[in-house]
């Protein structure tokens, strides 16, 4: 056998060895947390390639052509959505609108109210005077 040869054999059953002492060291568990995390560390990563770069390459193309596919029905929704939207601005501006006028009626009724009790008081005074 070539010296080239057991040299990779033996990087090879290196590389056995630590990644059976990793998997004792760690649990199943451990290990797939890692593993998601490093997916979702590459998907973030390829997914801000694919927005910054003029040309991104094309296997970060690939992973997310999914995203471009529209038919009529994502069309349709995303036209109810907008609807929806604006029913609800709509909405809320008609909520501020009845909002602020129940403030001022509520003051103008307080100043009703006092005036009231004034003008009673007035005429309480007016009456005592006559007498």
């Amino acid at each position: 056998m070539s010296l080239r040869y057991r040299f990779k054999q033996l990087q090879h059953l290196l590389r056995l060895i630590l990644i059976s002492s990793f998997l004792i060291y760690f649990q199943e568990s451990d290990i797939i947390k890692i593993q998601a995390f490093i997916r979702a560390n590459k998907a973030r990563d390829d997914y801000k390639t694919l927005i910054n770069a003029e040309q991104p390459p094309m296997a970060v193309v690939r992973k997310f052509v999914h995203l471009l596919d529209q038919s009529d029905q994502d069309f349709q929704e995303e036209l109810e959505m907008m609807r929806l939207r604006e029913e609800v601005v709509t909405r809320i501006r008609s909520n501020q609108q009845l909002e602020n006028d129940l403030n001022t009626m509520d003051i103008k009724i307080g100043l009703l109210v006092k005036n009231k009790i004034t003008l009673q008081v007035m005429g309480i005074k007016t009456s005592e005077q006559r007498e």
